[in-house]
């Protein structure tokens, strides 16, 4: 996608399933395959799955120290803002990957807000009472609509478009 790795300095992810968080890709960062890095250091925002998932991949394939010396891991805890350069980033409690903590987030600067709710159920109700408790008006809302036309509860961790409505009504 004409992305250059080098050119990111901060990522976000939500859950350690092999379609958002594919720890192999970091190798990309240096060796042979990344010259004149724009950000020397990423960083990896997320649960502590995200990490241990990492360190575990690279306890048996090896990483080049001067690739790993460049990956920041930072464990977020639901409903604890953290600033990420010009963002207030706030993770919530996805419903979602029972094994883990899975994360959705809140992102905002001076203009705009975004609720992005990607890879999860229906929120729960303390995620529902923590939003409320912000009275946050969100400019963009993104929300995961997976199971399609399936009947409301079809899936535990991920919405149909019938509980995109009940969640935009809420």
């Amino acid at each position: 996608n004409q992305m250059n790795l080098g050119d990111i300095e901060n990522i976000l992810i939500t859950h350690t399933h092999a379609d958002h968080y594919y720890p192999n890709l970091f190798e990309l960062r240096g060796g042979v395959f990344a010259r004149n890095l724009r950000y020397k250091q990423v960083n990896i925002y997320g649960n502590e799955a995200v990490k241990c998932l990492f360190e575990d991949i690279y306890s048996h394939y090896p990483i080049d120290k001067n690739i790993k010396s460049g990956i920041c891991f930072i464990n977020l805890a639901p409903y604890i803002p953290v600033k990420i350069g010009k963002y207030t980033v706030t993770p919530l409690h996805a419903n979602h990957a029972p094994e883990q903590m899975s994360l959705n987030y809140i992102i905002e600067d001076d203009k705009s807000s975004l609720l992005y709710l990607l890879d999860s159920g229906f929120p729960t109700e303390e995620t529902f009472g923590y939003m409320a408790s912000c009275g946050k008006i969100f400019d963009c809302v993104v929300m995961d609509g997976t199971m399609g036309e399936c009947a409301r509860g079809t899936y535990a961790y991920h919405m149909c478009f019938q509980e995109n409505i009940l969640l935009k009504e809420r």
